[in-house]
């Protein structure tokens, strides 16, 4: 029979040297390393946006979902944040209905995507710079417009930008 979890030891039978079980232990602590960030996104995901958004931390466990998904396609998601706190003037649902929808229809296959979250003026943006492997869809891009969130997409770049909430000493230029 099988060797039931956690009794690695019985399997390798008695008298059994220790350094036997070390690569079933690197291999265990490897898939943990792995796993344990995607849970902490799912569950950061399950529980409502804080208000004032931050984009920042609202962002993190999106990215982090996709860059397994992107990983696992052949191919890389790298993000790079400008600051640690950007507030903006939208609801948690809605940015992240928009950061997943710009995620999901960059990152395809073997394709490399890099980006930058960045503050851009009155604005907070997402930059991708990349083309999407597809469009944005409709009703995310109305939505995105009903609430004074701007896309621009082109050959090379893909941006959104957020109206930014100025909050005296946190994350204003002021």
């Amino acid at each position: 029979p099988g060797c039931a979890a956690g009794r690695a030891t019985e399997c390798a039978g008695p008298g059994a040297d220790g350094s036997a079980l070390a690569p079933y232990a690197a291999a265990a602590t490897s898939e943990l390393e792995r796993t344990l960030p995607l849970v902490d996104a799912r569950l950061s995901l399950a529980r409502p946006a804080a208000f004032p958004v931050d984009l920042h931390t609202v962002l993190r466990p999106i990215a982090t979902l996709y860059e397994a998904i992107a990983r696992a396609a052949g191919g890389s998601l790298r993000l790079l944040n400008d600051a640690e706190q950007m507030f903006v003037a939208v609801d948690g649902t809605t940015a992240r209905t928009l950061l997943a929808e710009l995620l999901d229809a960059a990152v395809s296959d073997d394709r490399s995507v890099t980006g930058a979250l960045t503050r851009d003026g009155e604005h907070v943006a997402l930059r991708l710079h990349s083309a999407l492997a597809r469009p944005i869809g409709y009703d995310v891009q109305r939505l995105g417009a009903d609430s004074g969130i701007r896309l621009s997409v082109d050959d090379n770049e893909t941006l959104l930008l957020f109206p930014a909430l100025a909050t005296s000493g946190v994350d204003s230029k002021t």
